[in-house]
């Protein structure tokens, strides 16, 4: 059955069918925690669509997810939302219908934007965690102060292969996303990292251009 198929209501096994397997490693009272909860994924590619995808399989009842990105050939060997019919589509478009696919009794909304300081208070609100996902560190660091200032937990990770991964939650008591990275970011505004973030690909550029001639 494909995952644009549908089903008539009486087909629809209901929210306690499909989590039935959940008790015993969670309990009823955990498993209504999970199902009133709402999540915030904000990167869906090789890591946050996975999150994505086990959040929609455990129960969780309300999941947001926000990429800007298309489905290429190359996510295919990894991405949980990257198929060969989705290439050229959007990555939260389809990690929504799979996701309601898996369990339509949930409720998922998918946002094709990208993270920028204006929208980021407006994409969090709302929201009982943020899990951070995105492999552009000046949304990173966006995502996280704007949340700390809201009050809301983070759940952060990367990974590169073949062996480095961290995960690591951030709590608004706790130390923040750029202390525990040794960031050398802590002191500047938003606008001030854009700036040197335009400064890095100048310089980068320019460097290219010197291998060039030597």
């Amino acid at each position: 059955m494909s995952w644009n198929s549908k089903k008539s209501a009486a087909q629809t096994p209901s929210y306690a069918e499909i989590v039935a397997k959940n008790y015993g490693v969670y309990t009823k009272a955990q498993q209504k925690t999970l199902q009133n909860s709402k999540v915030l994924v904000v990167g869906v590619g090789g890591d946050g669509g996975w999150v994505a995808h086990f959040l929609g399989r455990i129960g969780v009842g309300n999941i947001t997810i926000v990429d800007n990105d298309t489905v290429e050939p190359s996510n295919i060997n990894r991405q949980c939302f990257a198929t060969v019919p989705g290439i050229g589509k959007k990555k939260v478009g389809i990690g929504r219908q799979m996701i309601n696919d898996i369990n339509p009794n949930i409720k998922v909304k998918a946002y094709d934007l990208h993270v920028s300081e204006k929208n980021a208070h407006k994409i969090i609100q709302g929201h009982d965690i943020v899990v951070q996902c995105f492999d552009d560190w000046l949304s990173r660091i966006i995502i996280h102060r704007t949340a700390r200032k809201m009050k809301i937990p983070v759940v952060s990770q990367t990974g590169r292969p073949p062996f480095r991964l961290w995960i690591t939650s951030f709590f608004p008591e706790s130390p923040d996303f750029e202390k525990v990275m040794n960031m050398p970011t802590r002191n500047l505004s938003i606008d001030e990292l854009k700036k040197k973030q335009r400064f890095a690909k100048t310089m980068g550029s320019k460097t290219c251009c010197y291998v060039w001639r030597v």
